[in-house]
């Protein structure tokens, strides 16, 4: 189908054609027929997963079996993988915020290259990891992405005709609680919002001052501090790195990457991943323990 998305009414497809849904097949197709989103795709994705239930043999001979990867534009040098980084990070605040990282990133890579000529794997989990934490998803971040031309134009192939688009946010400075759980509740906007959204995406450059409306918040300064915390763990690492340890250094940085998230989700993840972090990078930094290398001896 050439999108992922296709997966949920392929599956309901499937459903329904094993009786699974107390729903008769015209009925459904007629729900999808109503919703009027990807109208085409939704269909076929449907049926298909009403053939695979029936005759997966007879859907096997559409599938491509040629064993040939699928290219997902991910860079194939560290050069360019650090080169569409840092061009995210300029998109993401600016050029500034983008030297930062690269100087980040400088001295690890010299690190590497001295103590393991021709490794390049430390450095590029050091890319990955400071790329993600930098740009953290924020307000301004989300306000810049809803606006963006490219955005517009996937809503536009995916929606025919007519179509509004409504918001479900939580905005951290009135949104309301759940009297429960505590977690911010999220409330919908209409249309308007896109211009809300046009002016938040040009105050970008107040994010982490003082002038920072949304900065205060505890999400915001944890992931500041995180920000903080990683660009330490580099400098450390290329300080003392050698070839022994960095198998130990790429879980170190890697490890961070699943602080993933928003809100509450993302604290908690943090407060998950907090015991491997410190089992992890004792293990790096602690000279007094045996190198992998002396343990295999």
């Amino acid at each position: 189908m050439g999108d992922s998305i296709a997966t949920n009414l392929f599956m309901v497809g499937y459903a329904a054609q094993k009786g699974l849904i107390p729903l008769e097949i015209q009925s459904i197709e007629e729900a999808i027929r109503l919703n009027g989103v990807a109208l085409k795709m939704n269909l076929q994705a449907f049926n298909w997963g009403r053939v695979a239930a029936a005759d997966p043999a007879a859907i096997d001979t559409y599938l491509d079996h040629s064993g040939e990867a699928i290219d997902l534009a991910v860079p194939e040098t560290l050069d360019a993988l650090i080169a569409q980084r840092a061009a995210f990070l300029t998109a993401y605040q600016d050029k500034a915020y983008a030297d930062r990282f690269m100087g980040s990133i400088a001295a690890l890579r010299l690190r590497e290259a001295a103590v393991a000529p021709g490794s390049e794997i430390l450095t590029a989990s050091a890319v990955q990891t400071l790329a993600q934490v930098m740009a953290y998803k924020d307000e301004y971040e989300v306000a810049r992405l809803q606006t963006s031309p490219a955005f517009k134009a996937e809503l536009d192939s995916a929606f025919e005709g007519n179509y509004t688009v409504r918001y479900n946010l939580a905005p951290p400075l009135f949104a309301k609680r759940d009297k429960r759980t505590g977690h911010l509740l999220k409330q919908e906007f209409g249309p308007w919002m896109r211009h809300g959204f046009a002016l938040l995406a040009r105050m970008k450059r107040m994010r982490g001052t003082f002038l920072d409306p949304f900065g205060r918040t505890a999400e915001r300064r944890m992931e500041r501090s995180l920000i903080v915390e990683v660009e330490d763990v580099i400098a450390r690492i290329a300080a003392t790195a050698d070839s022994d340890r960095i198998p130990q250094a790429v879980a170190l940085l890697a490890a961070y990457r699943d602080i993933r998230g928003y809100g509450h989700i993302k604290h908690n993840n943090l407060e998950q991943v907090r015991s491997r972090l410190s089992g992890l990078e004792a293990a790096l930094f602690d000279r007094s323990k045996p190198k992998p290398a002396d343990i295999a001896a």
